[in-house]
């Protein structure tokens, strides 16, 4: 809160000039020079609640307030009161003479200025308390409210990375695995729909998921957890009565149904129809599940398929050691895998589709069984299929009309002046974010390195919005001709593919709009709504 300026009507210099001899007291003017004095001496800077991050100090500033301001403020509105009295009676007396009207005119004016002034300190003085008082009671809510634990990087990895599996299980492009299943024996299963699992089980899922991968859940859960762990393999029934449904085969007793429908919705958001059987497949138990499967888009499955299960600290495994004798390593092709995945998208788009998508799925599962020569021989085949269907894909050589290549060029103009303005607004809603969050914990020392590697997060985060797209999408608009179009697209449709890839599920990225400090923030939604404009412009 702040005041406004010294009203032009009570300067003393006019009120010399144009009332001057007719105040026959003169003392007016002399009056109007203190009250700007008294003005101008107002501890304004004590209105502003800025910067006060504690309880006390807004208790303190409201004391201040009181007592200094409210001192300044009184003997400022005492002498503007006896302004406003002796300018009015001015006034008064100067209307008998009719040739001095704009004298009293201007007499009038400063009397009204005056008791204007009057409120105006008075408002300003009671909107800064209230704002105070607010200020107050919002910091001890803050202080009485339980810090909230920041989700730990590894259990949303580990999530991530069993959400991925469960759908390519159930796409058929992963057979039968292994899983291993902590039940939690200290609290009861928290499963509910659509509430929070505090003390949930854990499932893990994948050919690294054997007895050395017992140790996820006591390096993911509070040590004071104790956990039951089963094992055995998962997968989808391909046929019989149990088709479709996730079969959970126990090596040894079953675990608790509730408790694995637990896991499951706090693995992968939704709950398929299961069963749990013995490792001879005798069933004992099933489930008609919880909730939808979101499901996965093409460039999702093909980001998942073969890629290397996330680390988790858990030591050398068999499979492991099995991939490194072999000299090359499952990362080094997850790296291979991610170079080409440009040429594999641009190729899910001709006729070998299909084999793309099953030879991807192929090498990766060679891959984790320690096949990792074979799986690169494999990628390097497929390489020749992708470039094979990019050859096929622009029949309208020579010609780029609107629409060729299965481009909408008018969309696509503006859905790409519409990206370059939500992504700049992203930008500047993630740096203002940044600085308020070094605004909020300046003057807390203890948070310092907290503070730090937030907002290095947050800036990184940032920098990886290039404006790769936008340039990617010139090249599209641009053209000479269909075929070069549509290998721009292809092309185009990869960049997009990484940013929306980033937009849509880096958890950083997921807690920007309404955030706590900054509620208002929307930037993530309008960045979604534009990437899949492009999207349906590009065909």
């Amino acid at each position: 809160m702040s005041l406004a300026k010294f009203p032009a009507a009570l300067n003393h210099s006019d009120w010399t000039k144009k009332v001057g001899p007719l105040d026959k007291g003169g003392a007016v003017a002399g009056q109007l020079k203190k009250l700007a004095g008294l003005f101008d001496d107002l501890p304004v800077k004590l209105l502003d609640a800025g910067g006060l991050d504690s309880t006390d100090a807004a208790k303190e500033r409201a004391a201040q307030l009181d007592a200094q301001f409210g001192k300044a403020a009184k003997a400022a509105s005492d002498l503007a009161k006896t302004v406003a009295t002796q300018a009015k009676k001015c006034a008064d007396e100067i209307k008998k003479d009719p040739k001095a009207k704009a004298a009293a005119t201007f007499a009038a004016d400063a009397a009204d200025a005056a008791n204007a002034l009057i409120k105006q300190i008075a408002d300003a003085q009671n909107a800064a308390q209230a704002e105070l008082k607010a200020l107050a009671s919002k910091l001890e809510a803050k202080d009485k409210k339980p810090a909230v634990k920041k989700p730990d990087s590894k259990l949303i990895a580990r999530k991530s990375w069993v959400k991925r599996m469960v759908a390519q299980m159930k796409s058929g492009k992963v057979a039968e695995t292994m899983f291993t299943f902590a039940q939690n024996k200290v609290k009861k299963p928290a499963f509910a729909k659509g509430k929070p699992w505090e003390h949930p089980s854990l499932l893990n899922v994948g050919p690294r998921a054997t007895k050395s991968s017992r140790t996820d859940a006591t390096k993911l859960m509070p040590p004071a957890d104790k956990f039951d762990f089963f094992f055995g393999k998962v997968g989808f029934a391909t046929d019989g009565k149990l088709k479709g449904v996730l079969v959970f085969k126990f090596e040894s007793p079953l675990g608790a149904k509730a408790q694995i429908k637990d896991a499951l919705m706090f693995m992968c958001g939704y709950v398929p129809r299961f069963a749990l059987a013995k490792a001879t497949g005798e069933v004992l138990e099933a489930d008609d599940g919880e909730g939808q499967d979101p499901g996965m888009t093409d460039e999702e499955l093909l980001e998942a398929e073969g890629g290397d299960e996330v680390e988790v600290d858990e030591g050398e495994t068999e499979e492991t050691e099995a991939v490194e004798a072999g000299g090359a390593t499952l990362q080094d092709f997850t790296k291979r895998l991610g170079e080409l995945k440009p040429t594999f998208q641009a190729g899910l788009a001709g006729p070998n589709a299909d084999k793309i998508k099953q030879g991807v799925a192929k090498a990766g599962e060679m891959a984790n069984k320690g096949q990792v020569t074979e799986a690169l021989a494999m990628l390097k085949q497929l390489v020749a299929l992708a470039g094979g269907g990019a050859a096929k894909a622009s029949p309208q050589a020579g010609k780029a009309p609107e629409g060729a290549g299965g481009v909408s060029i008018t969309k696509l103009s503006k859905a790409r002046l519409d990206w370059a303005t939500v992504r700049g607004d992203a930008l500047r809603g993630i740096e203002q974010l940044s600085r308020r969050i070094e605004d909020e914990f300046r003057n807390e020392a203890d948070q310092r390195a907290q503070v730090a590697e937030a907002t290095k997060k947050l800036r990184g985060l940032a920098t990886q919005l290039k404006d790769d797209l936008e340039t990617q999408l010139d090249l599209v608009l641009n053209a000479a001709d269909a075929a070069a179009r549509t290998a721009q697209a292809r092309a185009a449709k990869a960049s997009l593919t990484e940013v929306l890839r980033m937009v849509v599920t880096d958890p950083l990225m997921k807690e920007l709009d309404g955030n706590e400090l900054m509620p208002d923030l929307q930037i993530v939604k309008p960045m979604q709504e534009k990437l899949r404009e492009i999207a349906a412009a590009l065909g």
